[in-house]
Parts: structure tokens; sequence; C-alpha cells
């Protein structure tokens, strides 16, 4: 799904890294399930491991509710009266 359909993310978190086109965790997982071939597996596992990364590292990661990464590293700064 393009980031058209689904959205901006909010201002406040344009600190982290964004991708041009979200990481589609799910489709990769369903692609498998359909093809169950050796290069569908593959994709699947390197999505993984970056996924794992993105976690691992600093601040938040951003998925969306259809299973893709949109963002990573985003730090939440509290409010003045926070």
């Amino acid at each position: 799904m393009p980031r058209s359909e689904i959205g901006e993310l909010p201002i406040e978190f344009h600190d982290g890294v964004r991708f041009e086109e979200p990481v589609d965790l799910l489709a990769a997982f369903r692609k498998l399930e359909g093809e169950g071939s050796a290069a569908t597996l593959s994709r699947l596992l390197a999505r993984e491991t970056l996924f794992r990364g993105m976690i691992q590292s600093d601040g938040i990661t951003i998925l969306s509710s259809f299973g893709q990464v949109l963002a990573f590293r985003v730090f939440v700064k509290p409010n003045e009266g926070e």
C-alpha cells in the first residue's frame, strides 16, 4: 500500500528515519504463504532481520495497522507541561 493511502506521519515523528515506501512485512509473509518458494522465504527473512535491527535501535519503530514499517528511530519529545 503506497504512503498516499496510509497518510503522512505527524510532524512530531519527522526526526526519525522514514521510508519512501513502507517496508511491508505482511505482504512478504502472505507472498510466502502463497508461493512457498525458497526465494520468497529468503526475502521474508531479510525483512525480518531488517525489522529486528530497527526495533533494537534507539527510539521507537512506527508500524501501520497493515503490517508495514513506516519509520524507525523516532523520538517522542515531552510537551512543556510534562
